[in-house]
């Protein structure tokens, strides 16, 4: 861009040059979580998230945080030292934390729950988002711009479908497509998110996804020691969008099953076998699909089962459950596992067997 000055001043002239330079930017906390069903409460999960510390210098961990519509953070005891409020990891040292994932109920508030790394297994300070900004901002603006990659994805594919079609006559697919590329445009401008602002919290979490993701913070510091003086450096590590319950399909069981059973039960023998009460509730994890699946129980050599051990049962909608009452009629003392469940889904195309990695185990003693 050139700019002329006035001629009665003596003639200057400037350049403008847009240059683009390509800058790395490596992660100074790399943070990875999953999501798994706790199978001690039905409606619970259990958030797993491990850290690891990629900066050439002690980083200390703060806090993590979740915002979600849904859910809520409860830290779980006995992982860290009391008394200690947060987490120093040296270079290439990683921390893995465990938490339970409490629905909430309130879907009409985006809420943020918060806490430290005390260890004392209290509950997470929960609040709103909108006071939260200093958490919050940055994680809006990551997600818009990812929002903002993924519809540049699709329009770059479009565009070169595009391209190829207009060199060729078009057949009744083509034609088909079109129809529905526009009806889908016709429904995203009666959308109220098309409104929103782009980096708002409305906009990253919406109604539609309330109890399907949630979003996780990790906040982070370090100081620098060396003659450059750059101090105290802080900063935050997102982990967008993990998947809590899935909508309609699911790569593992979508059945969880939980049991009410005693830890122990006293029992005089001489008046025959002991009769232990239990009950195995199963749920539809999905949120948008129901679970056609066969319930049956494997007959174990120590001991007996009474009640229901083998039906076919379809959950129709996302959360339903079916809860089993039984007995286990166990001859003599001992410690027992009553966890002999077999679930199998009835997939489109196929059966698929599921059985799970759980002990109920309950102490037989003589009276």
């Amino acid at each position: 861009l050139v700019v002329p000055r006035e001629k009665s001043i003596k003639s200057h002239h400037q350049r403008w040059l847009q240059q683009m330079v390509d800058v790395a930017i490596y992660p100074s906390i790399a943070m990875t979580a999953s999501v798994m069903p706790s199978f001690w409460e039905k409606k619970e999960h259990i958030l797993s998230v491990e850290m690891t510390n990629y900066r050439n210098e002690k980083v200390t961990v703060n806090s993590l945080s979740l915002v979600s519509r849904e859910y809520r953070l409860e830290d779980m005891n006995g992982q860290m030292e009391d008394g200690s409020s947060s987490i120093e990891l040296e270079f290439q040292e990683r921390v893995t934390k465990h938490y339970r994932l409490l629905p909430d109920g309130d879907v009409g508030t985006v809420a943020c729950s918060s806490g430290n790394f005390d260890g004392s297994g209290s509950a997470c300070v929960f609040e709103p988002a909108e006071s939260n900004g200093d958490v919050v901002d940055f994680l809006c603006l990551e997600s818009a711009y990812l929002r903002f990659q993924s519809a540049l994805k699709m329009y770059q594919i479009e565009a070169s479908r595009s391209d190829d079609e207009e060199s060729q006559p078009r057949h009744v697919s083509q034609i088909r497509r079109a129809k529905t590329a526009d009806s889908t445009m016709e429904d995203d401008k009666e959308d109220p998110m098309a409104n929103t602002h782009p980096t708002s919290i409305a906009r990253m979490c919406p109604l539609n996804d309330r109890k399907t993701l949630i979003d996780l913070v990790c906040r982070w510091s370090s100081t620098n020691n060396n003659s450059s003086g750059d101090g105290q450096k802080d900063g935050q590590t997102h982990n967008t969008q993990l998947g809590v319950r899935s909508r309609e399909t699911s790569r593992g069981c979508p059945i969880t099953i939980t049991c009410q059973y005693p830890s122990s039960v006293t029992h005089n023998f001489a008046n025959g076998p002991a009769h232990v009460p239990f009950e195995v509730t199963a749920r539809n994890r999905l949120v948008e699909a129901g679970v056609e699946f066969d319930f049956a129980v494997e007959r174990p050599k120590t001991f007996e089962f009474m009640g229901a051990d083998s039906f076919h049962w379809t959950l129709e909608n996302g959360g339903d459950e079916v809860t089993i009452p039984m007995h286990a009629v166990i001859p003599s003392t001992g410690v027992f596992n009553l966890q002999q469940i077999r679930i199998t889904v009835q997939r489109p195309d196929k059966k698929v067997p599921y059985l799970f990695p759980l002990q109920w185990l309950v102490t037989v003693q003589d009276q």
